[in-house]
């Protein structure tokens, strides 16, 4: 993930003016394809205890419920409507209507919830156009979720968008975070998602091929990741891959600190030993 910090916007209060965000064309959502439906059955089963298989698979292939889909299943099974909408309306990860291309997460947890994310959803909700009892823009570009907490508690109140997190929010700047969200994120990688950083952070390899003598450890846990870790990690990988290698890059699940050991080629008898922090 990378961490972005709000942007202030001083003299407008929320809620005093129309939606401010340039979102996109609003565009007609295609109907969906159920030819996917028959194989869904085919694989996961007709009979009635098949129903929540057959329903993840269909939000699977759809990432919702359409009701085309529903009925479809209702005639080529052994599974009623009641069984179909009593399943799908109970469990909280079916959804019933289309969900955006990205996703954004609103903290409420304890930390974030004393710290303004009600006014930061309600602003966002505001700038998207999203209106009461819905949660996806006309555009279907965003999804604006709540969620119970997302480990950043120090950020408070943070939100995410897709893969993004964005710190230190209040009602005045959360219209920013969309904005910047545009302005850099949508249409790039087809859904905005961006990889969590190099692949070295992903399989902890070497960045150089020379021997290394020395071992940079990257926090990257939760609180790591939200205070930038991968972003400092690939900028240590470019600095060493640039000076010839010598050292190993090497993320670790700790907090978001970086350590630096020197392995001595002097010293016999051991695997090394630390000469330095």
């Amino acid at each position: 993930m990378t961490v972005d910090g709000p942007r202030s916007q001083p003299g407008r209060a929320p809620g005093s003016a129309p939606p401010s965000l340039p979102l996109l064309p609003v565009r007609e959502r295609p109907a969906p394809d159920l030819a996917a439906v028959n194989g869904i059955l085919d694989t996961e089963g007709r009979q009635s205890e098949s129903v929540i298989p057959v329903l993840q698979a269909i939000q699977s292939a759809f990432r919702y419920l359409p009701d085309d889909a529903l009925r479809k299943v209702a005639d080529a099974s052994q599974m009623t409507p009641a069984q179909i909408a009593g399943v799908a309306t109970f469990y909280g990860q079916f959804r019933q209507r289309p969900v955006g291309e990205h996703i954004v997460r609103v903290c409420e947890g304890t930390a974030c919830h004393v710290s303004g994310a009600s006014e930061v959803r309600a602003e966002l909700c505001r700038c998207l156009g999203i209106k009461e009892g819905e949660d996806t823009d006309a555009s279907g570009q965003f999804t604006v979720e709540r969620v119970a907490c997302v480990g950043s508690c120090s950020l408070a109140p943070v939100v995410t968008i897709d893969e993004r997190i964005y710190g230190g929010l209040s009602a005045l700047t959360a219209g920013n975070v969309l904005r910047d969200f545009v302005a850099t994120s949508v249409g790039r990688n087809g859904n905005g998602h961006k990889r969590r950083g190099s692949a070295a952070a992903e399989t902890g390899t070497t960045a150089g091929e020379a021997a290394a003598d020395v071992e940079i450890r990257i926090g990257v846990g939760s609180c790591g990741i939200a205070s930038g870790a991968l972003a400092v990690q690939a900028a240590l990988e470019e600095e060493v891959r640039a000076l010839g290698g010598g050292a190993t890059i090497k993320p670790v699940g700790a907090p978001g600190s970086v350590t630096v050991n020197r392995w001595s080629r002097w010293w016999r008898g051991g695997n090394g030993h630390s000469t330095g922090t």
